[in-house]
Formats: C-alpha cells, sequence, structure tokens
C-alpha cells in the first residue's frame, strides 16, 4: 500500500467514525444520556434559540463528510482535502466546546475531539505535501 493510498484510506476511516460521533453518549443528566442531535434538540427547547446556526452546522457534517469520501474516491484529493479540513475543525469546536462546559459529557465529544484532530493533521500534511509538489 502506498502512502498516498495509507493516508486516503485514514482521511476516510476519520471521516466515517467522526459522523459516527455525533450519535455516541454527548451529554448525561440524571438517568438521561443524549446524543449530540438529542442535546441540541432539547436546547432548541428550551428556547436557547441561539444554537440555530450551530445546529446547522452539526447537521451538515455528515453530509459533508460523505461528500468529502465520495470526492476522494473520485480523485478529486484536493477537494477531498478541503472537506475533510472543515470537517475537522467543525469537530473539534464541538466536540471540544462541549467538553469545557460543566455538564457532564460522555463518548461522543472526546471521539469528535480525536478525530478532528485527525483530520485536521492529515488533511494539513496532505496539503503541504501538494503545494510543495506545485
Amino acid at each position: 500500500m502506498t502512502r498516498q493510498r495509507a493516508g486516503d484510506s485514514m482521511l476516510a476511516a476519520a471521516l466515517l467514525i467522526g459522523s459516527a460521533s455525533g450519535w455516541l453518549t454527548w451529554t448525561r443528566s440524571g438517568s438521561a444520556n443524549r446524543n449530540s442531535y438529542e442535546s441540541l434538540r432539547s436546547a432548541q427547547r428550551l428556547g436557547i434559540e441561539e444554537l440555530a446556526p450551530f445546529r446547522v452546522a452539526w447537521f451538515c457534517v455528515p453530509v459533508i463528510a460523505a461528500a468529502a469520501v465520495v470526492l476522494l474516491v473520485a480523485g478529486f484529493r484536493r477537494s477531498a482535502l478541503g472537506c475533510s479540513a472543515l470537517v475537522g475543525l467543525t469537530l473539534l469546536a464541538f466536540g471540544g466546546g462541549m467538553l469545557l462546559t460543566p455538564v457532564a459529557s460522555g463518548a461522543g465529544p472526546w471521539a469528535a475531539c480525536l478525530c478532528g484532530t485527525v483530520l485536521l493533521t492529515v488533511a494539513g500534511v496532505r496539503i503541504a505535501q501538494e503545494v510543495v509538489r506545485r
């Protein structure tokens, strides 16, 4: 396996796992464990409308991650790297933001931070390689 294919495989795995991290437990309150989507829905029900733009961004993560995988398979590496970096940044922002709150959290934010870090690192290295090759 070449380095490029190994990097593509790592990128695709991090995109898929990062997208799935939204379904892991993100918040715990009393006996309720909520994934990220339920947590955002609960905040909406409580009337916290300031989270609306974040909710839209978070719901776009799986779509952009799927687009990145399709672009990667189709051979559009630069576009896939850009989408991957965007997903990685979003995962880090949401996961890190959740971990900084006083709310008890589960494995979801940790998985999001890990995948976000992997995505930003791999995408950054690959983008730098593309720039140097030019």
